[in-house]
């Protein structure tokens, strides 16, 4: 069983119940599973293939639950960053997995240089 179809069994067999709530934020499995499907598509658009390592970088958002499934879905290894950190360990931890690219939520741009 490949690891993409383990994180989506779920999203399709309850499609229809709702599976996140979250301050105004309302999804159902089958929502989630069309955003995955959506962020996977768009990453393999950019050149992002099997093997490439993707990082997150974000606060409690939707993105939160779907990057990783998209990540994974397109073969890409996932780097968690744990937004406590300081831009220091955050850029450390980056430079030593040596990322392809990487999910960020508005709020730490400004806090990672390129």
């Amino acid at each position: 069983m490949s690891p993409g179809y383990l994180f989506s069994w779920p999203l399709t067999r309850y499609s229809n119940l709702i599976a996140i709530k979250y301050k105004d934020i309302q999804r159902t499995y089958g929502e989630i599973e069309s955003e995955v499907n959506r962020l996977c598509n768009g990453l393999l658009s950019l050149g992002l293939t099997s093997g490439h390592k993707m990082a997150i970088l974000t606060q409690n958002c939707l993105e939160t639950v779907t990057a990783p499934f998209a990540i994974i879905r397109a073969g890409m290894c996932l780097v968690s960053l744990n937004s406590r950190l300081s831009p220091i360990e955050q850029a450390d931890i980056l430079n030593d997995a040596e990322i392809d690219a990487i999910v960020i939520g508005e709020e730490f741009i400004d806090s990672l240089e390129p």
